[in-house]
């Protein structure tokens, strides 16, 4: 399937009509756990409707109350939002917030964005890595930095994302002076866990024997290490188990269940 959600979400709405499966390996966005839109759509990774219970943690762990969303006009950036407001009301926490285009250009927005924030300390940017990149070269140039501020981004953001070779330059910082601004900024990380790293798996090897050979691999290609390569793996594996039974059961001539029941012609 595919990596971003944006991708995956039009594919899985209509896949399901050919009886086609999709596994997707870095889609989070909290509407793909809509079964009745998405009905042949899977993953393994947790959806963002997750993080709220991360974030009250982390406002608990640092005695926080408030916070103020700066959130990009799209599905997977809107609907977390709303899961974050519902569960920052249970506890009376403040979520202020603002939305823009991802047809604008959010510098014209920041006016209205730090004139609605000016009573916030903590700051969350829900959006895309190269509007990201333009909102803190200006909150870099306003002051909005540590220690007085802090600032909290996502965790999929691609390595080294604030410098000029992701857009262009097309921002009045220097690389090393975005670098300064993130120093202490936050980001809220998914985990896979290693809590199982001995125990032999489907896949007859362990997660800490998979981990061995695929930076062994990955070193040996000049290639960077990250979770989703884990998560592709399973969901290859997944794909693998799946077709291997459903063989089986059409071979036994039990097809129910196996979406192949109104298919013509030899299916193995």
């Amino acid at each position: 399937g595919c990596g971003c959600s944006v991708a995956t979400e039009p594919v899985a709405a209509i896949s399901h009509h050919w009886n086609i499966s999709q596994i997707a390996y870095f889609s989070g966005s909290a509407a793909l756990s809509n079964r009745n839109r998405y009905k042949g759509f899977f993953r393994n990774i947790p959806s963002n409707a997750l993080d709220p219970p991360a974030f009250v943690s982390l406002m608990k762990h640092f005695g926080w109350k408030r916070m103020f969303s700066i959130t990009q006009d799209e599905a997977l950036f809107t609907g977390a939002s709303s899961n974050l407001l519902t569960a920052f009301n249970k506890l009376n926490y403040t979520l202020g917030s603002t939305t823009f285009k991802t047809s604008a250009d959010p510098v014209e927005e920041f006016n209205k964005i730090f004139l609605k924030s000016d009573d916030y300390r903590i700051f969350y940017l829900n959006c895309y890595s190269v509007p990201a990149r333009k909102i803190i070269c200006e909150a870099s140039k306003r002051g909005y930095t540590y220690p007085k501020y802090a600032w909290i981004f996502p965790d999929w953001y691609i390595d080294q994302w604030w410098t000029a070779d992701v857009d262009g330059g097309s921002v009045n910082c220097t690389d090393t002076e975005l670098e300064t601004f993130l120093e202490r900024s936050l980001t809220l990380q998914r985990y896979l866990s290693r809590d199982s790293n001995t125990v032999l798996t489907h896949t007859g090897i362990t997660p800490q024997q998979f981990q061995e050979k695929y930076e062994h691999l990955a070193k040996q290609g000049g290639y960077d290490l990250t979770d989703a390569g884990a998560r592709l793996y399973d969901d290859v594996w997944i794909l693998a188990v799946a077709l291997n039974r459903t063989m089986a059961m059409v071979k036994s001539g039990n097809i129910n269940g196996t979406g192949c029941e109104n298919a013509s012609g030899s299916l193995v």
